[in-house]
């Protein structure tokens, strides 16, 4: 999922990103699985506040301005997603 994020951040449509990456899932349920993420962004969002301060996002987009978050708050993990779980011991999807 992290390897979708950033391309679609970067500008890529979900649907380039998944061809690009070869992922074994339909389209709509990556979109199904982006919908779930950005109901989840009221959870995740405090939480990763708790760790560090949001960076300055020029995307309007609050799903885009949560994956900086991701990647500012876990610079070093393969999987900034991942390691919001391990670290928090929640899951991510809810």
């Amino acid at each position: 999922m992290w390897p979708l994020l950033c391309q679609w951040l970067a500008g890529a449509s979900v649907k380039a990103a998944a061809q690009s990456l070869r992922l074994p899932f339909a389209l709509e349920t990556l979109y199904q699985l982006l919908q779930r993420l950005r109901r989840r962004l009221p959870v995740l969002r405090p939480l990763l506040g708790q760790k560090q301060k949001a960076p300055e996002s020029a995307d309007a987009d609050p799903l885009g301005q949560t994956i900086r978050h991701f990647e500012s708050v876990f610079p070093t993990a393969a999987c900034p997603l991942q390691a919001f779980q391990m670290v928090f011991a929640r899951p991510l999807m809810g």
